[in-house]
């Protein structure tokens, strides 16, 4: 139920009340489940808010895969979105393509990478 309802507060995308975000940002941090904190983290990707993009680098840093699975998938919404995320968020994703143990984080950072655009500055787009 709890999954459900993430999902269709992020499906609201432009038409999500004010505190939409703030409610899947609560949600997150009283989630026991990685499973759904990875939805949770999908969801908040679609809202694409500045507060729900804060939300993203300490879930790709975290010692679950399902966390940094979620996290990569919500930057992917987020680029889709048009929001073009900090570099610092698109190093460490890039760093997560290659080094990290489990195949679904790195395929879910590869998918995020594919969907990023390209930094402006020369030194971000080359540190990728």
């Amino acid at each position: 139920v709890r999954d459900a309802a993430a999902l269709g507060i992020g499906a609201l995308e432009d038409d999500a009340p004010a505190d939409a975000t703030l409610a899947l940002l609560g949600a997150l941090a009283a989630e026991p489940d990685p499973a759904a904190r990875a939805h949770l983290l999908f969801d908040l990707g679609r809202l694409a808010t500045d507060d729900a993009l804060a939300a993203l680098p300490a879930a790709l840093a975290s010692d679950h895969p399902a966390d940094r699975t979620g996290a990569c998938l919500g930057l992917a919404n987020a680029a889709l979105r048009g929001r073009a995320p900090e570099a610092s968020l698109i190093r460490r994703a890039s760093a997560r393509v290659r080094d990290d143990a489990s195949p679904e984080v790195r395929r879910a950072c590869a998918h995020a990478l594919a969907r990023v655009p390209t930094p402006a500055d020369a030194t971000d787009a080359q540190s990728i």
